[in-house]
């Protein structure tokens, strides 16, 4: 089964500077998240249900999370990673966009959902 990956608008800026090198890593940790799924990374937060897949060498990482009631990977960000002490901080940049991001697709699901009850209303 393949999963459907997006990103949000910040990532997608970040995906257009990322150079060739990083860009190939960057499409083969893509490809192992659509093709085997949510699971193939370690479960950082579970809370906000924050995961990261990593390559080893060279030291490349992709946070993502799965918005279960859209069927959605949603790509959160990438590192190259330096030391240890920076990996929180990046959990918890993350951690606030999460919040944000449910915040908006909740206020787009219901204004969808309200829209479709008026037009069935309005055949009715």
């Amino acid at each position: 089964m393949d999963f459907e990956v997006t990103f949000d608008e910040v990532m997608a800026r970040k995906i257009v500077r990322l150079s060739k090198q990083d860009f190939d890593l960057f499409e083969k940790l893509l490809s192992k998240i659509k093709y085997r799924g949510v699971n193939v990374g370690k479960l950082l937060d579970n809370r906000n249900w924050i995961y990261e897949v990593k390559m080893k060498r060279p030291s490349f990482r992709i946070y993502y999370t799965y918005l279960k009631s859209e069927n959605v990977v949603l790509i959160l960000d990438y590192h190259k990673k330096k030391n240890v002490s920076g990996q929180q901080k990046i959990i918890n940049i993350l951690k606030d966009r999460i919040q944000d991001l449910r915040g908006y697709i909740f206020y787009f699901l219901y204004s969808f959902l309200l829209l479709e009850v008026l037009y069935v209303d309005n055949l009715a």
